[in-house]
């Protein structure tokens, strides 16, 4: 389990391009407050409440 605390965003009050993190329920717009990670491979939207990867892009050579 996380102990981090919940979003207070529920799905209902979701923008029309939003992410949704199936771990904690997190929702927020696409340019929101994700955490981006990249590297060499690709790149990762990461939820900020549990730091579940949400997407995943490899980079293609």
């Amino acid at each position: 389990m996380h102990d981090r605390k919940p979003s207070t965003t529920s799905t209902g009050d979701a923008p029309k391009l939003a992410l949704f993190c199936q771990e904690c329920g997190h929702t927020s717009k696409l340019g929101g407050d994700w955490l981006l990670r990249e590297d060499d491979g690709g790149y990762w939207i990461v939820c900020p409440d549990c730091e579940t990867t949400v997407v995943s892009q490899p980079v293609f050579e």
